[in-house]
């Protein structure tokens, strides 16, 4: 009687450990699904807005900006590494310097704008971009994890070398945080 009371309890044991090894292993599966859907939903949504901007609010020129007048403003997350710049499309070879000017942060529901240039892992870039090709330029920001939503406007100053004239801009984004879900699962 002793030894089938025994073998029992093993057994019992042996399920629990491959029940609980199962459930561990479905949790990271569900997981990854999840976060999958939700980039996946994200960038097609991003995507839509990008080509819904580019029919009807496309700037010409050999710079384009992310963020510019009459784009949908991109989302910025906190505590992430975001990437702010343009697109060149010199018609000749040219070196081309991002320069950041200012950044301003004003969160939702209020007035007051911040400094907020100790968010810029850099401030400037720099790059060569050959004749009838394009290539991006620009830096990362990082705003705080824990910084409420807002609105960051940044001030750019773009110049090519052997040339006088810069180009100036002011570009917006949104800074949003991920919602619970997400931060949470991804």
């Amino acid at each position: 009687m002793k030894r089938g009371a025994f073998e029992l309890s093993l057994t019992t044991i042996v399920v629990l450990v491959i029940a609980v090894v199962m459930l561990i292993l479905g949790l990271i599966f569900i997981k990854k699904i999840m976060c999958g859907g939700m980039m996946i939903a994200e960038e097609t949504l991003q995507g839509a807005r990008n080509q819904i901007s580019k029919l009807f609010g496309e700037t010409g020129g050999e710079i384009r900006c992310m963020g510019a007048a009459g784009t949908n403003p991109p989302t910025i997350v906190p505590g992430r590494a975001n990437a702010i710049g343009c697109n060149y499309y010199p018609e000749t070879k040219k070196t081309y310097t991002f320069k950041i000017i200012s950044a301003e942060f004003t969160p939702i529901g209020k007035t007051e704008k911040t400094n907020v240039m100790n968010w810029f892992v850099t401030t400037s870039h720099t790059k060569t971009v050959s004749a009838g090709s394009s290539d991006v330029g620009g830096v990362i920001v990082r705003p705080p994890k824990g910084t409420s939503s807002g609105t960051l406007v940044v001030s750019v100053e773009i110049t090519s070398e052997g040339e006088k004239e810069k180009y100036i801009d002011t570009l917006t984004f949104e800074v949003k945080t991920l919602g619970f879900l997400r931060e949470t699962i991804c």
